[in-house]
Parts: structure tokens; C-alpha cells; sequence
């Protein structure tokens, strides 16, 4: 098992139009999109989770696996952000089975308040008056995309809507403050179940699906060819992702402000597939 990090290397510009200099370094903070999910929302969640715990009659483990039959498409646009919560969870067994829901995750920061008294994004540290987290201060660098800084603006409209309250999207962070995260989740000490439960699948089938983590598949987008089924992880939007090795003790990370701008689909995943892969060969080299 490798007690070390193999690399860590900042490669591009931040500002793909390249109209003036923002080059990438190591201490660049990134919209971590999704990550938000597994890394924050489930931390908390799984914190104060009670058996047969339920958030407006939804049972908190269907929210957690995206089995709650709540669609991704929904007209949460033309909501009040104070009565989004119930009106997401009125579309609960709308349809059957696994289906990815961003909403799930907001009801599960919705239910993290509940037990709290705070959601899960106002449990990290703040800086900058944003929704930075981790533990990462102003003195880093801060992306710049399109002129604009990107600093408490995530990507996705939910959580601007919804702002502190999201649970689906809204952490921003570094390379370095996600090794830090990643080296506790493989030791045990991020989460309050053992890591083992992360391997373990509770949607079976052509998708795989544990407690808030991507399990490898075949139709998993980011894996590589000859990753073990028990590798668990997950990706962000703007191309970032994770991933875990529990066999071999290891983890591979990879952030991206620009991926989401390829406009093919499957070039895109072409892409993060192969990164993935050459990743992961990179971290069992000797």
C-alpha cells in the first residue's frame, strides 16, 4: 500500500477563452459541483441518521440512494426557495427504481437542519463570505471563468437558489484540501460508518450504486477499464471527480473547471474515462 502521494501536478488555464493570464496552480480552488454530495450532504446526514429517520414522510436511506422516485426535471424555477423542500418531496414515488435526482439532496440537507439546527454547508468553515469550504482561505488562488470570479457562485441553479441550504452542489475547494478529506475517508475518520458500507452496492445491476457513491459498472463514466467493483466514487459537473480504491488503499483525484464544455457527450466521458484510467495506473506504479 502506498503511503505517499505519487503527484500532484497543475496543468492549463483557467479561463479557456485565455483572454488574459489565470494560469492553474496547486492551490487553485475549484467549483467542486456534486462532490458536494458524498463529501458534505452524507457526511452530515449519516452523522445524526436514526434508524426509520424520514424527512416530509420520505424514508432519509431512498434520498440517500436516489431511490426516492423523485425526478431530475421539475419546475423548481418558478418556486419560492422557502417552499421548495415540500414541494420536491410532493413528487416522491413519481417514478420507480434508481434514478439520479439532484432534489434528493437537498431534501437530505433540508433533514440534516432538522436534526441540527444547521445545513450541511454551514457545518464547514467559511471564508470570503461564500460557499467555500474545507478549511481553504482567501490566500489561495481564485478561479476566474469568463472575467468573473467564481467564488460563491456554483454552477448549478438549484443551489443558487437555494444558497447555504443545498445539499446537491455549492462546495468549492483545492487539491490539497481534498487529499486531506480523501486520506481520513480511507482510514475511517470522515464518516460515522465503516468505509467497507461504501463498497457495498444497494442498487444492483448495470448501474451500481452504495451510500452516496458510484460503484464501478458498466456504464460508469469516469471509471477506468480494470477498476476492482469495490472502487467507489463520484464526479461534478465541471469534470471533476474522485475515486477510492479500498483493495489497494488508494484514491485518485482529478479538477476541472472547463470538461462540461466539450459539447459531445461522449467525447466528454471518453475523456474523463481515460484520465481515470491513467490515474490509476499512475498511482500503483512502485
Amino acid at each position: 500500500m502506498k503511503t505517499h502521494i505519487p503527484f500532484v501536478a497543475a496543468i492549463g488555464d483557467i479561463n479557456r477563452y485565455r483572454i488574459f493570464t489565470n494560469r492553474l496552480s496547486e492551490n487553485t480552488i475549484f467549483d467542486l459541483a456534486s462532490l458536494t454530495k458524498p463529501l458534505i450532504t452524507l457526511k452530515y446526514v449519516l452523522q445524526y441518521y436514526e434508524k426509520d429517520d424520514t424527512v416530509f414522510g420520505i424514508d432519509i436511506i431512498k434520498l440517500v440512494t436516489h431511490s426516492a422516485g423523485i425526478p431530475q426535471r421539475l419546475p423548481w424555477m418558478k418556486w419560492n426557495p422557502n417552499d421548495y423542500f415540500k414541494k420536491v418531496a410532493s413528487y416522491k414515488n413519481t417514478i420507480s427504481g434508481f434514478d439520479y435526482s439532484c432534489h434528493n439532496y437537498n431534501l437530505l440537507s433540508h433533514y440534516v437542519y432538522i436534526k441540527s439546527k444547521l445545513y450541511p454547508l454551514e457545518h464547514l468553515k467559511w471564508y470570503d463570505k461564500g460557499y467555500l469550504g474545507i478549511g481553504i482561505k482567501s490566500k489561495f488562488t481564485l478561479p476566474v471563468i469568463d472575467g468573473k470570479t467564481y467564488i460563491g457562485s456554483p454552477h448549478d441553479g438549484k443551489a443558487r437558489m437555494l444558497g447555504i441550504k443545498a445539499g446537491n452542489a455549492g462546495l468549492f475547494g483545492n487539491i490539497h484540501a481534498l487529499i486531506t478529506v480523501a486520506q481520513m475517508i480511507l482510514k475511517g475518520r470522515w464518516y460515522r460508518i465503516p468505509i467497507e458500507e461504501f463498497s457495498r452496492p444497494y442498487i444492483k445491476g448495470k448501474q451500481r450504486y452504495s451510500l452516496g457513491w458510484f460503484l464501478y459498472s458498466t456504464l460508469c463514466k469516469t471509471c477506468g477499464e480494470n477498476f476492482s467493483f469495490r472502487s467507489f466514487g463520484h464526479s461534478g459537473f465541471p469534470g471533476s471527480f474522485i475515486w477510492f480504491h479500498p483493495d489497494n488503499g488508494t484514491f485518485q483525484i482529478f479538477l476541472s473547471h472547463s470538461i462540461n464544455h466539450i459539447r459531445r457527450r461522449i467525447e466528454r466521458f471518453r475523456f474523463l474515462g481515460q484520465m481515470s484510467e491513467w490515474l490509476y495506473k499512475e498511482t500503483l506504479k512502485n
